[in-house]
């Protein structure tokens, strides 16, 4: 019906989950965290890594959508992170992913933590 738009859905459920919402305009991204993910592993699960601590292995990424619980659980379990999960605006995560990740690198593309 166009009453409510997708972002302001996505606001009220990350609300309702207790997850930050992030505004990604003029974020710079540390090197650091754009290595803690490969490039294949961002693009299948459309996060994007905003900051990583080394010493204590915790990752903040940024989801399009609060309910991708899949792709938090699946990096914690693979990668071994203390994932901390943020919602942002998905056509400023799509943008940041083509930015850092050059949009679908493949295996030999990847960066490794």
């Amino acid at each position: 019906m166009g009453y409510v738009s997708e972002k302001d859905v996505n606001t009220a459920v990350a609300a309702q989950q207790g997850m930050e919402i992030v505004d990604l305009s003029g974020v710079e991204i540390p090197e650091e965290a754009i290595n803690a993910l490969p490039s294949e592993t961002v693009q299948n699960y459309q996060v994007l890594p905003l900051e990583y601590d080394g010493k204590s292995k915790q990752l903040k990424i940024v989801l399009k959508s609060p309910d991708n619980f899949r792709a938090v659980d699946d990096i914690k379990m693979l990668m071994g992170y203390n994932v901390v999960p943020v919602v942002g605006d998905p056509e400023q995560v799509d943008q940041l992913l083509a930015k850092h990740y050059g949009g679908g690198l493949g295996v030999e593309g990847m960066r490794n933590p």
